[in-house]
């Protein structure tokens, strides 16, 4: 975030201490910024044919054989470094824009140096740890893309090595801000998202995704790597008639071998079905812990759904009271749960002041 002039406010160190949460809120809306969050991204290309050929087909405009794609975690809904989150919801509206229309890969933000490659194939999907949201997506680099200001080094190539593994995205969105207790401070949270009750919150989109040095994003994860490794290795086989090479790919701490055979211009793999079969069980338990977690969420938020519906407080009807997250959950079943005789005082606007992200801070 860029400096602000503010008339309230002294800065500790990162952060900006207030006397009371009114002159916080004045802050925070004078605070019209645009946003980015961090994430890192895998770095070894993506060799699945049907993956790819999914790819072509989808995004016709892309020259997919004259460059590289890389899998990327380009958002998620985790807190992260500088106290921000994205919801779920902003996070499938962008992946909507990106699928209509995949958007410029950039140097550092800085919008001169775009055209570096384009991201696209984006969907919203469980974490591995089932406890967040990942926005994923592909990443795709020219082979004839060079790194900015430094000579004929080949981009793609310092995406492989792991020199480049962070990336963000820069977005414009509404958001709400509420004090929660952040590693044992109070701080204000910012969360991007979009509101029912506020139409221009829809009024969200992402523009850009940079390579970055270091991001802000906390646990942006390396994905799974996909099963055919065979355009990692550079067989050539106009140099090379016969050869037999046999890697270990280390997956969740086990190591699996593949035995690649090269005779003329034909290539075979052994072993791969071990691996898929791995992949396949850990992708299966995620799921089936992803679930497990939601039913017991349901379960947990049950009693307090029907405290808020049986009030028969107007506007609280059982659709909208489900689709409250636990903290306003419960804040209503408090205000609804009022001694006999007085009126129930379910949660209002006003309870959840809101800002709005502008593009004036890089």
């Amino acid at each position: 975030m860029s400096a602000i002039a503010l008339s309230k406010g002294e800065r500790v160190g990162d952060n900006l201490i207030f006397a009371s949460e009114s002159e916080a809120k004045e802050a925070f809306d004078k605070a019209g910024i645009d946003s980015r969050l961090s994430f890192e991204f895998e770095t070894k290309a993506v060799t699945d044919e049907g993956v790819l050929n999914v790819l072509k087909a989808q995004f016709p405009s892309i020259n997919f054989d004259k460059g590289k794609v890389f899998p990327c975690v380009a958002a998620n809904t985790q807190l992260d470094r500088d106290v921000e989150r994205f919801a779920s919801d902003v996070l499938n509206l962008f992946a909507k824009q990106i699928n209509e229309k995949p958007i410029p890969v950039c140097w550092q933000h800085n919008m001169d140096l775009n055209g570096l490659g384009r991201f696209c194939g984006a969907s919203v999907v469980p974490s591995a740890n089932g406890q967040f949201f990942d926005l994923k997506g592909y990443l795709w680099i020219a082979d004839e893309t060079r790194m900015p200001y430094q000579g004929e080094r080949r981009l793609s190539s310092a995406v492989e090595d792991g020199s480049l593994k962070d990336v963000s995205i820069g977005f414009r969105a509404w958001g709400k801000y509420k004090e929660e207790v952040v590693n044992g401070e109070n701080r204000y949270v910012y969360t991007y998202q979009i509101d029912p009750e506020n139409p221009a919150s829809k009024d969200a989109w992402i523009r850009e995704i940079s390579l970055v040095a270091n991001g802000a994003q906390i646990g942006a994860e390396v994905m799974p790597q996909a099963t055919k490794f065979l355009k990692t290795l550079n067989f050539e086989p106009k140099r090379v008639v016969n050869m037999t090479k046999t890697i270990e790919v280390d997956f969740n701490g086990t190591k699996y071998p593949l035995t690649i055979t090269v005779e003329g211009d034909a290539i075979t793999v052994k072993g791969e079905s071990e691996l898929s079969t791995a992949i396949k069980a850990a992708t299966d338990a995620a799921a089936t812990k992803t679930a497990d977690l939601q039913k017991s969420i349901d379960e947990l938020k049950a009693p307090f759904v029907a405290d808020v519906v049986n009030a028969k407080v107007p506007g609280l009807d059982e659709a909208t009271v489900k689709s409250f997250d636990a903290a306003k959950l419960i804040e209503t079943a408090k205000a609804v749960s009022t001694p006999k005789g007085k009126a129930p005082q379910p949660a209002t606007p006003q309870n959840f002041p809101q800002i709005f992200k502008t593009e004036s801070n890089v």
